[in-house]
């Protein structure tokens, strides 16, 4: 029996020492990762930035200064961004750094798209004059009209209606991002937006929070919140982007408001429908522990996870409402999103569950969207 003892906690104690080097090694691989993507984007930039000085030889030595101290600046900005993000700076200034140097990103991936392009092109005999500028040029436009494309979101509207009579109106949104990037003016946009919809319930999918709570409480935002108007009330499940403000934190932000904030439980409303809120992707139950409550449901979670769309489906909701993808936001990340998710955007009926991906109404990061649009979903049920 003693030996027993004794071989049992040896098991114990070998397992214990396995489990402590798997997760080692999950924490180098990740570190290696993270060092990788970081010593590649740097590179990138003394790339191009040989390529700038070259453009920029015949300027003054002065100019020529001045540019590649913007050039280094912007390179690290975002980083210097991430920092500050819950200092009190001030909010002119923390809504420039935030579009500027996250915008950098966006103007940077396209430069380096279209300036390897012009140096495979080089390769093959055709030398274009000037080629970093035609493509910095090239790349503003493409920026301009990506602004213009995210300032203007749209209404999508799905009709699920079975039978005759007045049907329940829901207003889904997802991917908010409240903070230094969507400031409270454009809030007040969105709600005058939704408002304007009529809903009788809103469902909002995660992210209504971007990566701080400290603009939002300085400006206030709960006032533009509780402007929404819906008869059988609001509803909200946490993104990942709740958890990165500080689960806690944005939590009690949520409590200023008239949301009703669903972490693996559920609401009935007047009209006798359900809605399940599921927490976030790693921090949720799952649809399983609420199964026997799931019939004829809508759900609202954030990620659309195919292992969590799967459980949801076998569950037989009625609805499910998910965001979280941005649908990638600009290409070329849209095809990253359609190899991740088996659905990253958009309607599809699997079985009994009519299940949607929205592509957000905010944005994380840059004020662009190229190949995708915000929008409000406007759902006939």
């Amino acid at each position: 029996m003693a030996g027993l003892f004794v071989f049992e906690i040896s098991q114990t104690r070998v397992a214990g020492r396995s489990k402590i080097r798997i997760y080692h090694l999950k924490l180098n691989c990740i570190m290696i990762f993270f060092i990788t993507i970081i010593l590649a984007y740097f590179g990138l930039h003394v790339w191009i930035f040989r390529a700038l000085l070259s453009e920029i030889s015949p300027l003054p030595f002065g100019f020529r200064l001045g540019i590649s101290i913007i050039f280094w600046l912007m390179s690290v900005g975002f980083f210097g961004m991430m920092l500050l993000r819950d200092k009190s700076i001030p909010l002119c200034l923390g809504h420039a750094l935030y579009w500027g140097t996250t915008g950098w990103l966006t103007f940077f991936l396209y430069v380096v798209i279209l300036f390897a392009l012009a140096s495979l092109l080089r390769l093959f005999g055709v030398n274009i004059p000037h080629a970093l500028a035609w493509c910095g040029g090239l790349v503003a436009c493409i920026l301009i009209y990506g602004f213009i494309n995210f300032d203007n979101p749209a209404i999508k509207r799905i009709n699920l209606r079975e039978t005759p009579g007045k049907p329940l109106r829901i207003v889904a949104v997802s991917d908010v991002h409240l903070g230094y990037g969507i400031t409270k003016s454009r809030l007040a946009r969105y709600v005058d937006m939704i408002n304007r919809e009529k809903p009788d319930v809103i469902l909002i999918a995660g992210d209504l929070i971007d990566m701080t709570i400290e603009p939002l409480e300085r400006l206030r935002m709960q006032d533009e919140i509780n402007r929404l108007r819906a008869p059988q009330g609001i509803y909200m499940c946490l993104g990942n982007h709740e958890y990165i403000s500080g689960v806690d934190a944005s939590i009690d932000f949520i409590r200023k408001t008239k949301i009703t904030l669903l972490r693996d439980s559920l609401a009935t409303l007047p009209s006798g429908h359900r809605i399940i809120g599921l927490d976030d992707y790693g921090h949720t139950r799952g649809i399983e522990k609420l199964m026997p409550d799931t019939g004829s449901s809508i759900v609202i979670s954030h990620q659309p996870q195919n292992s969590s769309v799967d459980a949801i489906v076998a569950a037989e909701a009625k609805l499910a409402v998910f965001g979280h993808t941005h649908k990638g936001q600009f290409f070329p990340i849209n095809l990253i999103t359609r190899l991740v998710y088996n659905q990253d955007y958009g309607y599809q009926k699997r079985r009994k569950t009519h299940l949607y991906v929205s592509s957000g109404l905010g944005l994380w990061g840059p004020p662009f969207r190229i190949g995708t649009y915000g929008e409000i979903v406007v759902i006939d049920l």
